[in-house]
């Protein structure tokens, strides 16, 4: 896995000694923690920097509270705010805030997450340390509980599947999100993402892996906030777990492995990797057909033609099929965690 180091230092032209670079507070309801995360982009050390603050339709006073930092703002640095005309979703989102930008390396944060003023300069500095070859870039960063207290380090467990486009497919890899920038080459080759992405950082770092490198800086840039959208609910019950929570997971990552085979096909990739693509993307497809009452023996042949195993398909039946035993299952489970 790529890290950031000077000594593999590529010189840029002196003309782009300094490249203009975007950085993005995508928001979202987030009235209660917004002003932090914008003072925090405020404050970023890089130069030159837009800054774009961007709200997804926002029920609440979120927009308003960007707007009015953006008014009484007198740094150096540029402000593009911006409101989606309908809540967009996350893929959506993206996609608007980087048709938006102008800099060569777009910074993104979110509206309940604090930027270290470092974190920008950083991650160019490692973007322009590689030669421009890493095509993506994420760090570490500090966990943060919702009052804002910090309370902990969170680092990639596995970074050595990054390492190649093979081993990201096949071990469903992923980048830490809350953490990624990005060269805009990755939207200039490819164009827009689905706008059902949820999870973009399994899709964007695939892109780089097409185009370059990821790099993984090991030093935290960013508080994260708990309570995002990966955060879990033990609470559910077995049957909420089985019909709700567990398909509406598999059918985020049946799109991310969608896109992950529409990219790959694009970039002219090998046949072998279009295929451990689309055997991923109907492996979870599957689980969100038995969900929601479709032929057990439709769905597994489709599965099978797509190469997704066989003890996998049987496994998944086993469970839909005595359902009520695997729900009992679960509702134990909970209730143990729950207790813990």
């Amino acid at each position: 896995m790529p890290e950031h180091s000077t000594s593999a230092r590529l010189a840029p032209r002196p003309d782009e000694e300094q490249p203009r670079v975007s950085f993005a507070i995508l928001a979202y309801s987030h009235h209660w923690c917004i002003h932090e995360a914008v003072q925090a982009a405020f404050a970023q050390d890089y130069h030159p920097l837009e800054i774009i603050l961007s709200d997804d339709s926002s029920p609440d006073d979120t927009f308003a509270i960007m707007s009015e930092m953006a008014k009484q703002y007198d740094g150096p640095h540029k402000i593009i705010l911006n409101r989606t005309t309908s809540n967009q979703g996350i893929g959506g989102h993206i996609n608007e805030v980087a048709a938006l930008a102008s800099g060569r390396f777009l910074v993104v944060g979110a509206g309940d997450d604090i930027s270290l003023p470092n974190r920008t300069a950083t991650l160019v500095k490692a973007w322009q340390d590689s030669g421009r070859t890493f095509k993506s870039i994420f760090s570490d960063c500090y966990r943060m509980k919702l009052d804002g207290t910090t309370y902990g380090r969170r680092v990639h467990p596995t970074p050595q599947i990054l390492d190649d486009t093979q081993s990201f497919l096949k071990n469903a890899g992923y980048v830490i999100g809350a953490t990624h920038g990005w060269d805009r080459e990755i939207f200039d080759q490819f164009g827009p993402i689905d706008p059902q992405i949820v999870n973009e950082d399994r899709v964007l770092p695939l892109r780089s892996l097409l185009l370059g490198k990821i790099g993984y800086v090991k030093e935290p840039l960013v508080k994260y906030r708990d309570g995002g959208i990966s955060h879990s609910h033990p609470q559910l019950s077995g049957k909420e777990y089985l019909y709700t929570t567990r398909p509406v997971f598999h059918q985020r990552h049946a799109r991310d492995y969608a896109q992950n085979r529409k990219d790959l096909i694009k970039r002219g990739a090998s046949q072998n990797l279009v295929k451990i693509a689309r055997m991923k993307e109907q492996s979870y497809q599957f689980v969100c057909d038995l969900a929601t009452g479709r032929s057990k023996i439709a769905s597994a042949i489709r599965a099978m033609r797509a190469g997704v195993p066989v003890r996998r398909i049987a496994s998944e039946i086993i469970k839909y099929t005595f359902a009520r035993t695997y729900m009992r299952h679960v509702d134990r489970k909970c209730q143990k965690t729950i207790a813990d």
